[in-house]
């Protein structure tokens, strides 16, 4: 008995949340359902189907983007949607025009290793009423910054180590930005294409890379990571000894909301190598 009082009760409640929608804000609703459906499916044919022309989008980045360049965005695109869900969190309906702030958390899949990962962000998009119907004429997306997890980021550190190791510049390119670059014991400095090209011809081999008495430091909100560590390493550069005992500074940043990786590495040897 109870159960059904309980029952009756909540679908009492969902009618009278539905009831006290009017009929634009129950369209909008179904409209983004529908969005966020096909952006699990086809993330190019969503924004085909579900926006205007003359869309105008900013990303999490800032940047401003036309709805041409968004497709073209997408083609070019590393990942993809696996799973989607939206919390709206206001609907203001004036005419033909509604402003709706949501938040939204994902599943995104890399299109080449189909590893995954977590994200999430806000965005406000402005809805115009066209021809009876919903769509999107422009939006703006905020990146959550969840709080840097130490332990997240050590694990990373300990499966990039891992990647050394293995002498794999295909596995170590996973965990290094475009843009990386190398400060080496000796003063060298290398960028992410030539330290992997030392990698893939076999001049550079590592045999031992452990890294102890991490201390971090986080700066942007948690979206930059400064570790500094004791690095214990046992490798050859072209038949040249590199073993020994560093002090190593590491600068990471997370990319978009996907993922972090590491953008600079500074090497400095500790007397008495």
């Amino acid at each position: 008995m109870k159960r059904t009082i309980l029952t009756l009760t909540m679908i009492i409640a969902a009618c009278g949340f539905v009831f006290g929608q009017s009929k634009d804000e129950q369209a909008i609703r179904q409209y983004l359902s529908e969005v966020d459906a096909m952006l699990v499916k086809d993330e190019a044919a969503a924004l085909e189907q579900f926006t205007a022309d003359d869309l105008i989008f900013v990303g999490t980045g800032g940047r401003k983007w036309t709805k041409a360049e968004q497709l073209e965005n997408i083609k070019k695109g590393t990942w993809s949607y696996a799973s989607l869900k939206r919390d709206i969190e206001s609907v203001r309906v004036m005419g033909d025009t509604a402003v709706v702030i949501s938040h939204i958390k994902f599943t995104g899949k890399n299109k080449t290793t189909g590893t995954t990962f977590n994200g999430g962000f806000r965005t406000t998009a402005v809805l115009a009423k066209r021809g009876g119907k919903w769509t999107t004429i422009s939006a703006q997306s905020t990146r959550d910054e969840p709080a840097a997890d130490e332990k997240e980021l050590n694990k990373f550190l300990d499966d990039y180590t891992a990647a050394l190791m293995k002498n794999s510049a295909d596995e170590t390119a996973k965990y290094l930005a475009a843009d990386y670059i190398r400060v080496g014991a000796d003063g060298s400095v290398a960028n992410r294409e030539q330290h992997l090209a030392a990698m893939r011809s076999g001049d550079l081999k590592y045999q031992t890379v452990e890294t102890t008495d991490r201390k971090w430091n986080f700066k942007a909100f948690g979206s930059v990571a400064i570790v500094m560590s004791r690095l214990t390493l046992k490798a050859t550069n072209k038949g040249q000894e590199l073993s020994g005992t560093y002090r190593v500074t590491s600068v990471l940043n997370r990319t978009g909301v996907d993922r972090w990786v590491i953008a600079s590495t500074h090497i400095s040897p500790l007397a008495g190598n």
